[in-house]
């Protein structure tokens, strides 16, 4: 009968005999306790691929294709490479993530929109003052108080005329999204309502039109003939992407016909394009701002110039007073 040894005070594995009477312990495995059990979940989860930006040619990858913190450590001193009006014609949507960028980039915008908007708008006073051009726009006055004005500019402005023009502007863009936009350009050419006397009606009529665009927009998804034509105005909008893009500057250009009474002819109407043109400059900066950093960044870039023309009134409103 063979004799069985046992190592560890007979708690432990069976122990083999070597020539010569010396016992070897056989190899020990750790108790289950201290045993790294194999997690049968971790072990088959395979790493989230990451897409890899292309380098450029001084080999680092662009600021768009980085996180917000990469962007932020890698960020260069140049802002200029992100105000690109190509975007306007082929929207490449690549955003811009560093704080850095954006706070830059908006200054330069807001000076670069400011000097446009007055520029452009001294050199349509000047065409209207030709002739018996300027007889066929005739100023509205709207004078509220103080406290409306400053919600009108810092508030209603910023907010509602990017919600109606910028918003819509999207990578993948929405047909009913657009009709808000539209409705304003309608509103200000025909001077309806009166926002010279009408103009909390203007106010909420605009508040309207946001809310169908955006119900049919919702509803889409549900009444099949809206989907219908959702998806077939969409597939055009791919196809042509800068169309949205116009349509709504041109959009928000017209809707500031609103502050002039039109006598139509065909003067007026040749005529038009030279009166918007500070808002033409003023969509197509917005634009950009739009595709490059958000609509955030666009509704501040509106209010910000809106700050600096309410602070031109106050400055040249006390100086009257002296």
């Amino acid at each position: 009968m063979a004799r069985i040894f046992f190592n560890d005070g007979g708690l432990g594995p069976p122990a083999r005999r070597k020539r010569g009477g010396h016992r070897l312990p056989l190899p020990t495995a750790p108790p289950p306790s201290v045993q790294q059990v194999p997690d049968p979940a971790r072990s088959t989860r395979r790493p989230r691929p990451r897409p890899v930006p292309a380098p450029t040619q001084n080999g680092q990858p662009p600021l768009w294709e980085l996180t917000p913190a990469a962007a932020a450590r890698k960020c260069d001193s140049s802002a200029w490479r992100h105000l690109n009006p190509v975007v306007l014609v082929r929207p490449d949507w690549k955003r811009c993530h560093s704080p850095r960028h954006i706070a830059q980039c908006l200054l330069i915008f807001a000076a670069l929109d400011f000097g446009g908007v007055v520029a452009l708008g001294i050199f349509a006073e000047v065409v209207l003052a030709i002739g018996d051009v300027g007889s066929r726009f005739a100023a509205t006055t709207i004078d509220p108080s103080w406290l409306v004005w400053t919600l009108l500019l810092l508030v209603y402005a910023p907010l509602g005329e990017e919600a109606m023009c910028r918003w819509p502007i999207a990578q993948r863009p929405r047909a009913f999204l657009l009709l808000p936009g539209v409705y304003i350009a309608v509103a200000g050419i025909t001077g309806f309502p009166d926002a010279a006397q009408y103009l909390g009606a203007g106010i909420l009529l605009d508040a309207v039109a946001i809310a169908v665009g955006l119900g049919l927009h919702l509803l889409s998804g549900r009444v099949r003939v809206l989907a219908a034509i959702d998806q077939r105005v969409d597939r055009w909008l791919l196809r042509w992407p800068a169309v949205p893009v116009w349509l709504m500057i041109s959009c928000f250009a017209l809707a500031h016909l609103a502050r002039y009474e039109i006598d139509w002819s065909v003067t007026a109407i040749l005529v038009i394009p030279v009166v918007v043109l500070p808002w033409l400059w003023f969509g197509a900066l917005a634009s950009i701002v739009r595709i490059r950093f958000g609509w955030w960044s666009a509704v501040m870039l509106h209010a910000a110039v809106n700050l600096v023309v309410l602070l031109i009134d106050v400055v040249f409103g006390l100086l009257a007073l002296l």
